[in-house]
């Protein structure tokens, strides 16, 4: 229950951002947050609910200077961490939530987009409190 309330305030935030300004990059960010952890979350899904190719909405981002894979990867980093800070849930039922199969990879991927371990990033963020 706490992960996703976290995952919905992410995504509520993000809609606040996106309501000010009318960019697509922020739109595909909202997307993300909405699917992510489903099988909606993907270029192609998210190509189609904005009415346009996927080759398209590829094109719109690269014309900004990123892809869909980038920003999903952003809004996992980020929400990612809001959850092994502001919840008590075990990194296993986060990695779950986010759509990996196995804690092993949620793992890896953490690590290699902020540094740190999951675990190590949860202790580390309790002490700086």
């Amino acid at each position: 229950p706490n992960m996703l309330k976290v995952l919905r305030e992410n995504a509520d935030q993000l809609l606040d951002k996106i309501l000010k300004i009318d960019d697509i990059v922020g739109q595909v960010k909202f997307y993300i947050a909405r699917t992510l952890g489903t099988d909606a979350c993907s270029a192609n899904h998210a190509a189609t609910q904005f009415f346009m190719s996927r080759r398209n909405l590829t094109r719109q981002l690269m014309t900004r200077g990123t892809s869909f894979r980038e920003l999903r990867n952003a809004v996992m980093e980020e929400v990612a961490k809001k959850a092994l800070t502001e919840t008590s849930s075990p990194v296993s039922i986060i990695a779950l939530q986010l759509g990996y199969s196995e804690s092993s990879a949620f793992d890896r991927a953490f690590k290699s987009l902020s540094g740190y371990t999951p675990m190590a990033y949860r202790n580390l963020s309790q002490t700086n409190f």
